[in-house]
């Protein structure tokens, strides 16, 4: 079996594992990073076989990350055409930082900071980039702005219909994630309350990124939340909503204004080396630079 045939296998049951998923929510999302991983290494083996003609550097994570990591995978093959870069869908960050150290991949993908049993482990942990982050609506809901007691509301249901907060006659359907989405982590930190208030049983649980997106954009009157790098290149024209008044730009958060944004790094087993070092070294140089900022990200500190 050719290589093509194995990698086009290998999305086909990547796209099927992520439908089920999303759609079930029946596995936890460390149990879905497994499999997951699992069908990486097998991509892996096969692309660093006797006869492949590129060099395969296996980079996987957080769904969060994938969306400009492609973008930028994309830019550093035609730079080095010798070296290809393989991103499966989303691992999320626990499944992205336990693939590396396990050897099932060479560069993981996180949207979060290590945990204490990570930070154990020898890893890496390399900024590349920060993204904002804002709640948005199904495009049927007609409204821009919410405070964030509003969103606290909504979450809590102690507002549940959208006539409340000025938008149309009809039930809110609230769109969430697990309770250890790096995105939530960060809804946590900034909405007071937010952390206590859990999951309600009728809100409809997404396990990844790609899943919240995909139904806020199909579910009339939903709410959910999203970044500004996955609208910008995936999600066009989802409405982004202003958070007290404070729209979602950089330059909000140059001011003090907007402090709704989360950084997005690499995991690597010990120091980078070889093709994982060069392809981490353009993501952090000028060319990685402008491609981020092009595309609704800013580049990390270096001195991170």
């Amino acid at each position: 079996m050719d290589r093509r045939r194995v990698l086009t296998a290998f999305i086909c049951t990547a796209i099927l594992t992520f439908i089920i998923l999303a759609v079930s929510g029946c596995w936890g999302s460390d149990k879905a990073a497994e499999i997951k991983a699992a069908e990486s290494k097998a991509q892996l083996n096969q692309s660093r076989a006797p006869g492949s003609q590129r060099t395969i550097l296996m980079v996987g994570g957080s769904g969060s990350n994938l969306p400009i990591t492609r973008v930028l995978a994309r830019a550093f093959m035609e730079r080095y055409p010798g070296i290809g870069v393989e991103i499966p869908e989303s691992l999320g960050s626990t499944g992205g930082i336990k693939s590396v150290n396990e050897g099932l991949i060479d560069i993981g993908l996180t949207a979060r900071e290590f945990l204490p049993a990570e930070r154990e482990l020898g890893l890496e942990y390399i900024p590349y980039a920060r993204v904002l982050l804002s709640f948005a609506v199904n495009n049927n809901v007609n409204i821009d702005n919410l405070t964030e007691e509003q969103l606290l509301g909504i979450y809590t249901a102690k507002i549940t219909n959208w006539k409340e907060v000025g938008g149309p006659d009809h039930e809110i359907v609230v769109l969430t994630r697990e309770l250890s989405d790096s995105s939530r982590l960060v809804w946590n930190n900034c909405l007071k309350g937010f952390e206590k208030a859990g999951n309600l049983p009728e809100a409809v649980l997404l396990r990844t990124d790609q899943a919240m997106n995909e139904a806020i954009r199909s579910i009339p009157y939903s709410i959910g939340w999203t970044d500004l790098g996955a609208v910008t290149l995936e999600y066009p024209g989802t409405p982004m909503l202003n958070i007290n008044g404070v729209s979602p730009r950089y330059e909000m958060v140059l001011n003090g204004d907007y402090p709704y944004i989360k950084e997005l790094a690499f995991v690597t087993k010990g120091q980078p080396a070889g093709n994982a070092l060069k392809f981490i070294s353009f993501v952090r140089g000028w060319e990685g630079t402008r491609i981020l900022m092009d595309n609704g990200y800013i580049a990390a500190r270096k001195d991170k």
